[in-house]
C-alpha cells in the first residue's frame, strides 16, 4: 500500500513539473489582440456621459473621473496592447436648463458599450428620467447593438 502512495504521488508530482509551473506568463504561440469590446454599468464606463456641463466640469465616466486614474477596461487595453476604449454611445436625456440635454450620438468606431446606471434589461436604471438623464441603455440591448455592428 507504501508503495502504491509513493508511485502516485511521484507520478503527480512529474505531472506537475510536465506542466510548467511558473515563469514570466509568455505564451507560444503568441496571442495577439486587436481590440477590446466590453458591456456593462458605471465600473466599465469609459465616458458615455462625458458631454456638455458634466465633460465641462471634468466628468462623465461615472466611477472615475481623473485625468491619470483608469477603470478596468482601460488597464487591460493597456495591458495587452490595443487602444484606449472609447464610448459607444455619448450624450444625456436630461434638463436643458442645467445642461443636461445633449443630442445622443452613437460612435461607430467605439467597442466600449457601458453606461453608468445600466442594468440587465431594465432600461429605467438610475439616472434615467432625472434632471441629470443618464441613457442607461441595458446590457442585453448593449449586446444586440454590437453584434448589429460586426
Amino acid at each position: 500500500m507504501h508503495l502504491f502512495k509513493f508511485v502516485a504521488s511521484a507520478l503527480g508530482a512529474a505531472l506537475l513539473v510536465a506542466c510548467g509551473g511558473g515563469g514570466n506568463g509568455d505564451q507560444w504561440p503568441k496571442v495577439s489582440y486587436s481590440s477590446l469590446v466590453s458591456f456593462g454599468d458605471s465600473l466599465s464606463d469609459v465616458g458615455s456621459y462625458k458631454v456638455g456641463t458634466i465633460a465641462a466640469l471634468g466628468g462623465g465616466k461615472w466611477t472615475v473621473n481623473s485625468a491619470t486614474d483608469k477603470n478596468w477596461t482601460e488597464l487591460i487595453a493597456a495591458q495587452i496592447g490595443v487602444a484606449a476604449p472609447c464610448a459607444a454611445q455619448t450624450g444625456l436625456n436630461g434638463n436643458v436648463n442645467y445642461g443636461f440635454l445633449v443630442p445622443v450620438v452613437n460612435h461607430t468606431t467605439c467597442r466600449n458599450y457601458a453606461q453608468g446606471g445600466s442594468r440587465i434589461t431594465e432600461a429605467a436604471g438610475p439616472g434615467n428620467g432625472t434632471t441629470m438623464g443618464a441613457l442607461t441603455i441595458p446590457l442585453v440591448t448593449q449586446i444586440a447593438n454590437h453584434l448589429g455592428m460586426v
